[in-house]
């Protein structure tokens, strides 16, 4: 039994429950966001910043999720849809 155990924990496919990823860390901190929308963008009302939130949040789930789609239409969509997420990202990690 404990060959197998050596063997199990040699499989690079299982994430180890005391990491904490970047995509986990960013998660956090948009949920916190969510839930204090008065600390937002001057530019943007408390709607566009939650849609913004929102979408940032689903690139993040799409990546550590890291799930296979057969359909090449719905793969090129979301694909748009993470990089949009990651673009809004950059523009605002400062208010994160």
């Amino acid at each position: 039994m404990k060959i197998l155990d050596k063997i199990k924990s040699l499989n690079p496919f299982v994430k180890k429950s005391e990491d904490k990823t970047i995509q986990q860390f960013v998660l956090e901190k948009i949920a916190a966001k969510k839930n204090d929308t008065k600390n937002r963008p001057e530019d943007l009302s408390e709607q566009e910043w939650r849609t913004i939130l929102d979408d940032m949040s689903f690139g993040f789930k799409v990546k550590q999720t890291n799930t296979i789609l057969k359909s090449p239409m719905r793969k090129r969509q979301r694909q748009q849809k993470v990089e949009r997420a990651f673009k809004l990202f950059e523009v605002y990690i400062k208010h994160l």
